[in-house]
């Protein structure tokens, strides 16, 4: 016959009572949401329960900085923060959605529970995909240049000459330092002499990916082509001038 001590006796009704009170309430969440920048993601977190439930405190934590960014009687409108929206719906939901996503909004959340059947918390994590806000030409009196802006993560520029890849003719004019949204500015110079090749092809290359995320063509600048534009521009005011004279 066995003998149960008191604190095994103890043990085993904490396991029944929490496996009695797991079974009156859950709490399920999303799991990885992942998205690119700039986009938009929501985190939902869902009561189920077996008997009348009374909510005493319904939230979402924001884990790298214990941040509450969602509460269950949250105002949308009112929530300072313009990128993050709350709802608390009659299913008994709470969707937290992050507008505008930001590489600093990677990381664990956590929903959290009170209520008349016991606390409960779950897990979610948001993941932000590689992305870039834009690229444009860079004047350059030698060669060809370009930039890309509000990349993510840290890239790097690529140079082709048809198939031929010439990175290493090239130089990085980056400071490698995220800006203060996490994003980064790629730029790159081209030094070439060879004036029979009229475009170049510029392209973002994401180390961590070990892919190429974008890339765009280069034209080489037109020799004389600024001390034109202003010779055409002297005639035409010398024009005017004649007219009103005249």
């Amino acid at each position: 016959m066995a003998v149960f001590t008191p604190a095994a006796l103890f043990l085993w009704f904490f396991a029944v009572v929490t496996t009695a009170t797991n079974r009156l309430m859950e709490l399920r969440a999303s799991g990885l949401v992942a998205e690119q920048c700039h986009g938009n993601v929501t985190l939902l977190c869902d009561i189920s329960h077996d008997k009348t439930l009374k909510v005493n405190h319904f939230s979402w934590i924001r884990m790298a900085d214990g941040e509450t960014l969602c509460t269950f009687n949250d105002d949308a409108e009112a929530k300072k923060h313009n990128r993050i929206l709350c709802k608390y719906t009659d299913q008994e939901q709470l969707a937290l959605t992050l507008r505008h996503l930001l590489p600093a909004d990677e990381g664990n959340y956590t929903c959290k529970l009170r209520s008349n059947l016991g606390i409960r918390h779950t897990m979610s994590a948001v993941k932000v995909r590689e992305c870039f806000q834009g690229s444009e030409p860079v004047p350059s009196s030698s060669g060809v240049a370009c930039r890309f802006y509000g990349v993510y993560p840290q890239g790097e520029v690529h140079w082709f000459d048809r198939d031929k890849n010439v990175t290493d003719k090239s130089t990085a004019d980056n400071s490698g330092k995220p800006d203060r949204h996490g994003m980064y500015n790629v730029s790159s110079r081209l030094l070439t002499e060879d004036r029979s090749r009229e475009e170049y092809n510029c392209s973002l290359w994401i180390p961590s990916t070990g892919a190429y995320l974008t890339s765009t063509l280069v034209r080489m600048p037109v020799k004389g082509g600024a001390t034109s534009v202003h010779i055409v521009g002297l005639v035409w005011v010398l024009f005017r001038t004649w007219i009103l004279i005249a």
